[in-house]
């Protein structure tokens, strides 16, 4: 639902959405224990700021912590081209963790460049 007046460009998720969601500050250089595996991770224009040697760890903690055929979504500006990662490149900002089972928790097509688009519908 869209806000209006003083809540103009607000939104607010449905309460069955909500609890599904979880927003927490982690500090990445430290290890990272959620105690419980996601579908999605977004670490948005933070890698950028640090060095190759602190991107791959950061990364290889995310990935630990995605569900197989989960996502990983970085900034636009940052790529995670020469680190190696073990994580599926599907277009610009997003990977996905491989499926490791025999039965993902996602389907591969969930998320590909023809339903997702940085720019907007194609």
């Amino acid at each position: 639902m869209k806000g209006t007046g003083a809540q103009l460009g607000s939104f607010v998720v449905r309460p069955e959405i909500a609890k599904r969601v979880h927003f927490q500050s982690l500090n990445l250089v430290e290890p990272i224990n959620m105690g419980r595996k996601f579908h999605v991770i977004f670490c948005r224009n933070v890698m950028m700021y640090f060095d190759t040697a602190t991107q791959r760890s950061v990364v290889e903690k995310l990935a630990a912590c995605l569900e197989p055929g989960g996502y990983l979504f970085v900034g636009h500006s940052e790529t995670l081209g020469g680190i190696e990662h073990g994580l599926e490149y599907v277009c610009p900002a997003i990977y996905r963790n491989p499926c490791t089972t025999s039965r993902s928790t996602l389907p591969p097509d969930t998320i590909s460049p023809t339903r997702f688009s940085p720019f907007g519908s194609f």
